[in-house]
């Protein structure tokens, strides 16, 4: 009975280190090791369990689909040069037909991207992984031991390093725009870009508090649109939700449709952004008669002006529905996501919260 608990802990530790985190894995391992000569041979058959799982995932990788990385990079850059190509001349007719057929190929190439984005990572996880789970197997081994020799590790770590298109030690410092500027190296590049868009995605799930479903589903479209050219995506911004849904609201309420309102201290985006709250004030988007967030996505898609107002240069946005009537707000200011929580607790909306409106509305050709 005395030993039950020592066997209860080794147990936990040995699943610890066939588990899927690989942080706790090495840690877990450690524990394993400082447990002295008892627990050795336990340790040793967990991590050639763990050893051999990895080895077998580079294995797959290096001979399947991460070897189609560059290619698929480099497609990419071909597509968003063209798309961007067509969208500086964009006019109602076929340059937006065009843009449309730009926008689906970019998502397939986005698509396949994503997934090899993840397994490079992965890849890196695991080759750094081994630095650490190699010196204990070795150690609790036994001397005759010939798996996982000098040799053949360094021929693992040469092939898959060529195959990522960068060193393990590289693909960790990548980062993203929270950490560093963007590096030179196009591959490098690329993966900073991917892993910026996904900061910006996670910074957005908060959205949720302050916008509706359908505004939304409005936000993820243009995200979406923009990281497909190439540009990082906007964040949401209370503030211009504020700005824009208070101006849907009062075009409803009021009859009419424009970006110049008939309240002075509404008159324009710029002042209207800044009542709520927001200096930098970029550009408005407006629509009327949708009742999806996709539609008014579409619409503004197919008119020139607005769909360039989408993809320019600034950096938040504010996204209001009120029935039918849309309204995009759009800001250059500095990016609140980047800012410490104590310095974002201090930004507030200013003047009455107008709640999302429920998606009762009908459609009107407008």
């Amino acid at each position: 009975m005395a030993h039950q608990p020592l066997r209860s802990q080794v147990e936990e530790l040995r699943q610890d280190v066939l588990g899927p985190d690989p942080d706790a894995a090495c840690e877990a391992a450690r524990e394993l090791s400082r447990m002295g000569p008892s627990q050795q041979r336990i340790l040793a058959v967990a991590l050639r369990t763990v050893l051999a799982r990895d080895k077998a995932v580079v294995d797959r990788a290096i001979t399947g689909d991460l070897s189609r990385l560059r290619r698929c990079e480099e497609k990419l850059v071909e597509q968003r040069s063209a798309a961007l190509a067509n969208i500086r001349n964009l006019e109602k007719g076929s340059s937006i037909d065009l843009a449309r057929e730009h926008f689906g190929r970019l998502q397939d190439l986005l698509s396949q991207l994503e997934g090899l984005y993840s397994l490079r990572t992965q890849i890196g996880d695991v080759l750094d992984r081994r630095t650490i789970l190699l010196p204990l197997y070795r150690q609790a081994a036994p001397a005759d031991d010939g798996m996982f020799n000098d040799a053949a590790e360094a021929k693992l770590t040469t092939v898959a390093e060529k195959t990522m298109g960068m060193t393990a030690a590289a693909e960790k410092a990548v980062g993203d725009m929270s950490q560093a500027p963007p590096p030179q190296d196009g591959s490098a590049k690329h993966l900073w870009f991917h892993r910026s868009c996904r900061k910006i995605e996670e910074y957005n799930q908060t959205a949720f508090l302050v916008m509706g479903l359908e505004e939304m589903k409005n936000l993820r479209m243009v995200n979406r649109y923009r990281e497909c050219l190439g540009i990082l995506p906007l964040e949401a911004d209370a503030r211009l939700v504020q700005s824009a849904r208070r101006h849907s609201r009062e075009m409803e309420d009021l009859g009419y449709f424009s970006h110049d309102s008939p309240t002075a201290s509404q008159r324009s985006h710029v002042q209207r952004m800044k009542n709520a709250g927001y200096d930098g004030g970029y550009s408005e988007n407006i629509a009327g008669g949708a009742r999806s967030g996709e539609k008014a996505f579409w619409m503004w898609f197919e008119s020139p002006g607005h769909h360039k107002n989408m993809v320019s240069g600034a950096s938040a946005i504010g996204i209001g529905r009120w029935r039918n009537t849309w309204t995009q707000n759009f800001g250059a200011g500095s990016r609140l996501m980047l800012l410490s929580l104590e310095q974002r607790s201090k930004i507030k909306v200013l003047g009455t919260i107008l709640l999302p409106e429920p998606d009762t509305g009908q459609e009107r050709g407008r």
